[in-house]
Parts: C-alpha cells; structure tokens; sequence
C-alpha cells in the first residue's frame, strides 16, 4: 500500500510498525515510564493536536496521525524515538516476537470493543472470522465477553476457539 502511494508517504523511508523493545533512555517530561522497561510502541509517532478527538485527550483517535512505517519512518531500525502517550508495557514473560503481532492489530481490537460501549459479561459476535478475527474473539474472552464466532469455514473457526 506504501509503494503504491495510497498512505502519500515520502519514499525512501523505513518500513515496520508494530515495534517492541527495551527503553534505553528517556525524555525530560516522561514520567511514567524508566529505563530498562519492556514496552510495544501503537503505531503513532504524533498526532496533529487539532482534531476534535485530540483537543479532548483522546490522541489515540486523531483524525491526521503520522503512522510509523506508513506515513513516516517505521521501525526496522536499532533505536527509535517514541511518543511516550503511545508505549503499552509488555510483561517479562511475554516474549517480543510474540508481543510484536499484538501491537497493531490487538490494540485496534481492544480499542474497537472499548469503544463499542458493550457491557462485560454480554455478548459479542464476530463474524467472518479471518486475518484479525480470531485474535478477536481470544481477546474478547479475556476480556470477559461471551463470544460467538461466526464463519462458513470450519477451518477459519478452528483458531477462534
């Protein structure tokens, strides 16, 4: 989608946007985070701070983001710089490259129910279980929703069990 120019982004550039790592050092104005801490870094490397959604806090839903590996440099690289706003921590027992494909499409899922405004303890339908979709419905049990999984493929409904 990048070399097709969909996303206008400035080639060359450097690719890669679900990062986990290790914090190295820290700016002046961080304080929720130290260094040594294990970390998976959303997508966003900043947000315009003029839209409805940022104005009110809520950067995470800005309506211009610069998206690390689409819009501006990724993160297939030795060190990076980070939005401190956009770091979720990664438990010691979770290896990287398993919290690595969470970062992108696990934080879109758990933000899509959050936002839905579904009650815990209900239920939740996912259909056409695909790609995302049986992270989905694994999510969703965690997170304490009854989930029903919907699919004319047998083996697509396999994973979401």
């Amino acid at each position: 989608m990048v070399l097709n120019n969909e996303f206008k982004s400035k080639l060359p550039y450097i690719g890669s946007h679900e990062p986990t790592g290790t914090i190295y050092a820290l700016g002046p104005d961080v304080k929720d985070w130290n260094v040594g801490d294990r970390v998976g870094i959303t997508n966003f490397e900043s947000v315009d701070h003029t839209c409805p959604d940022c104005k009110t806090h809520r950067p995470k839903y800005c309506d211009n983001p610069l998206m690390m590996g689409i819009t501006t440099d990724g993160t297939w690289d030795e060190y990076m710089v980070a939005d401190a706003r956009f770091l979720v921590a990664i438990s010691e027992n979770v290896p990287f490259a398993q919290a690595t494909g969470h970062i992108c499409a696990g934080l879109a899922i758990y933000g899509a129910i959050l936002k839905a405004g579904v009650r815990k303890g209900t239920y939740i339908a996912i259909v056409r279980v695909g790609r995302l979709d049986h992270v989905s419905t694994q999510l969703a049990k965690a997170m304490g929703y009854a989930v029903v999984a919907v699919d004319t493929k047998n083996e697509a409904l396999d994973p979401a069990m």
